[in-house]
């Protein structure tokens, strides 16, 4: 099997990591692959459904690719091919629709060994995945250690897209990280759709995969993705104190600062309860970048509600925030509930909370100014080098001659400009 591949993924980091997977299969069947902005033998189309807006976006890009290479054999796999694969096939009669447990066995559908299916997941019980030995184009890897989720937060469809709860073995992620460091790689972000809760129905959870993760030559940062306020346990809390390979970033999703929306969402603590845990994490790592997802436009999101989201992340000294608009997602129980917010308010209120970002962040970069930190080499640029410190913000120091893609060196922060530190190099770490 021999041709050019473009692979085009939307969406979060585990489908960017189940992409590497798929490109690595591929690559190892004789394809070699290409930029998607030209011809290809096959296009892979890795989907996400997270909004409505993002579901758009797949359906502009396949037509697209559809319209533009009428030979090319197209897969569409992802969330959104679990959720409307029948929807998506209307689009074109080449596509190959795969949905999120059939992606891992690609080469056998391109192929026609096996006949092309979309199956439920609700049977999937077993963590399902082929690893990684690379990262192409990033400075960075992401590890992807869990996936699934049981919560069915009100607004969410990730559980019918993504399935149960079931997380990888420890040995199995312990080996891809140590293939990682053998190829150059000094951060590995530790990935998963609900990461807080790996390994839980075995009682191990994450905080003793981290605790057991040996020293690997090479690993300099671990960081973790995306973790709830809820699964800070007092074991994790003493993990992430003690071992210093763990980024001083956490993020941690907050979503709403108003009770009353955070109970009509599911979502399970009060707003009082997320600023215990953030204090937690702030006693036992000083410094610690705290990033956040808020949305705005819930049903039944009044102006009383957002001031009082508003005021609440004002107080909390986050680091930064991802902020997204509500969107009504089939199948969920927020789609039918009453007080739906339109469309103009909900962009008024994610400028005014843009606004506040903004601000937030400048603050943050503002107390960190003549601290030390770690900053993993992405972009070079003559004299100088770009990248992400441990605590996630972008920064820009000089460069040196020695400096290569990936490198950790350790840095002076000296200054701050339009959202990013302005730092000094002091040395190189590995």
């Amino acid at each position: 099997m021999h041709g050019d591949c473009a692979l085009l993924t939307l969406g979060c980091k585990v489908n960017q990591y189940e992409s590497q997977e798929m490109r690595e299969q591929l690559e190892s069947a004789g394809y070699k692959i290409v930029d998607a902005g030209g011809d290809a033998d096959l296009f892979v189309v890795n989907t996400c459904a997270v909004t409505q807006t993002a579901e758009k976006k797949c359906r502009q890009i396949i037509r697209r690719v559809a319209a533009r290479c009428p030979k090319a054999v197209i897969v569409v796999t992802g969330c959104m091919a679990q959720r409307a694969g029948a929807d998506l096939k209307r689009l074109s009669e080449r596509l190959i629709i795969l949905g999120n447990v059939e992606k891992e066995d690609i080469l056998a559908y391109i192929t026609g060994e096996v006949s092309c299916t979309t199956t439920g997941l609700g049977n999937c019980r077993s963590y399902r995945g082929r690893g990684i030995g690379n990262w192409n184009g990033r400075a960075r890897a992401f590890v992807k250690i869990q996936d699934g989720c049981n919560r069915n937060c009100a607004y969410c469809l990730v559980p019918q897209v993504r399935g149960r709860l079931r997380s990888r073995p420890a040995r199995a992620a312990y080996d891809e990280i140590r293939r990682l460091a053998d190829n150059g790689f000094r951060e590995v972000v530790l990935t998963g759709i609900h990461l807080g809760l790996y390994n839980e129905r075995k009682g191990d959870g994450l905080a003793e995969f981290l605790s057991k993760l040996p020293d690997i030559e090479g690993i300099v940062n671990i960081r973790l993705s995306s973790i709830e306020a809820t699964d800070f346990t007092s074991d994790l809390l003493s993990v992430i104190k003690n071992d210093n390979r763990i980024c001083n970033h956490m993020h941690v999703p907050l979503q709403h600062g108003s009770d009353r929306i955070l109970g009509m969402m599911r979502r399970s603590y009060t707003a009082i309860e997320y600023a215990r845990v953030i204090d937690s994490l702030r006693a036992i790592r000083p410094g610690l970048a705290v990033t956040t997802d808020v949305m705005v436009g819930f049903p039944g999101e009044d102006d009383a509600a957002f001031q009082e989201s508003l005021s609440f992340i004002r107080k909390m000294g986050f680091a930064g925030l991802h902020i997204f608009r509500y969107s009504r997602r089939p199948g969920t129980p927020a789609a039918v509930m009453p007080n739906q917010v339109g469309e103009k308010i909900k962009s008024a209120r994610a400028e005014e909370m843009a606004q506040t970002a903004d601000g937030i962040t400048d603050a943050y970069l503002a107390s960190i100014v003549n601290e030390k930190l770690r900053l993993v080499v992405e972009k070079i640029d003559n004299s100088l080098c770009m990248g992400r410190t441990d605590r996630y913000v972008e920064a820009e120091i000089n460069s040196q001659p020695d400096f290569s893609i990936g490198d950790v060196i350790s840095v002076r922060a000296l200054g701050k400009n339009n959202g990013r530190l302005l730092g000094k190099a002091l040395k190189k770490v590995l």
